[in-house]
């Protein structure tokens, strides 16, 4: 997972309903830094959750956009370099990492990676 999120040469756009591992929060930093552009969306009930790492992507500079509905943001979706996805039941936690029951496709499927490219943009642009 790690792996594939690191690939990333262009662009990562990010879409899930909570970010809390930190070792996934430095891989989007660290690739931010190294100019790939970064942007995150997540859920706004759970951005100010105890080690939620949202706010440290808006201090290293990524732009990040919160839903703003009653109802929950809860994808767990990331297009790189609009060429691959990453998609699946996967949060992207540490508890996920270590104790859930979770599972995660990783596809570089033309038509798989356009339509979540698609909705993510239809959802950055409605954030």
């Amino acid at each position: 997972f790690l792996q594939y999120l690191a690939s990333a040469t262009e662009t990562l756009d990010v879409c899930v309903f909570c970010i809390s591992d930190d070792r996934i929060a430095s891989t989007l930093i660290r690739l931010h830094t190294e100019g790939v552009r970064v942007r995150v969306i997540s859920d706004n009930d759970t951005a100010s959750n105890q080690g939620s790492d949202i706010e440290a992507f808006r201090t290293a500079g990524i732009p990040v956009k919160e839903d703003s509905t009653p109802a929950h943001m809860h994808h767990k979706f990331a297009v790189m370099d609009n060429a691959c996805l990453i998609n699946g039941s996967y949060n992207w936690t540490r508890q996920a990492s270590t104790k859930n029951n979770e599972n995660v496709m990783i596809t570089n499927q033309a038509e798989f990676v356009k339509s979540f490219a698609d909705h993510f943009e239809h959802l950055w642009n409605t954030f």
